[in-house]
């Protein structure tokens, strides 16, 4: 199936899913208490995360969590076309960028091999692992080199058995996590 239909599918199911509040809510704690049980979770010391857009899987939650674990959180930020991860903690500061993603203000960067997780957002998502995200390519180039671990957070209605056309630069995910 083409990849710009797939987005419009799962951009549609996601508003969809967002329309029901306490559905959605009620998905995304399961989602959040699988994935704190998780091996990959509960070791890592350094967990890389998207800011989340509204229809997407609430992430503040979810970080707000990891920094009371004493878990090192670090979120992307776009820096000449590639994204970058800086550290942030309760008094971080946020802006918003020319794709409306929230990315933090005053903070450091992480380096790559510090992270042992990495969240990763996306749209849709393939059961092997592929994932579709917004056409950028940002997150497929960061992780094409990147050795730890990676898990994405979706909701089982954007969770497909058909797979797209895959490209060679597309990275598969480690782990999916779903309601």
């Amino acid at each position: 199936m083409d990849k710009f239909l797939l987005r419009k599918i799962a951009k549609n199911n996601l508003i969809q899913i967002a329309k029901n509040k306490e559905s959605k809510v009620l998905a995304e704690e399961i989602i959040f208490n699988k994935l704190i049980k998780t091996a990959d979770f509960v070791n890592a010391k350094t967990i890389a995360i998207y800011l989340s857009l509204p229809n997407e899987f609430n992430t503040k939650n979810l970080i707000n969590y990891m920094i009371s674990q004493k878990k090192r959180v670090c979120v992307p930020k776009i820096n000449e076309n590639e994204i970058v991860f800086y550290e942030i903690d309760e008094l971080t500061q946020f802006r918003q960028n020319k794709f409306k993603i929230f990315e933090p203000i005053n903070s450091f960067v992480i380096n790559k091999n510090e992270i042992d997780l990495i969240v990763t957002p996306g749209l849709m998502f393939h059961k092997s692992g592929y994932r579709l995200g917004y056409g950028g390519g940002f997150y497929d180039k960061y992780l094409k080199d990147y050795l730890g671990n990676t898990i994405a957070l979706t909701f089982k209605k954007n969770l497909t058995k058909t797979l797209w056309q895959v490209d060679t630069f597309d990275i598969k995910i480690k782990k999916i996590i779903n309601d």
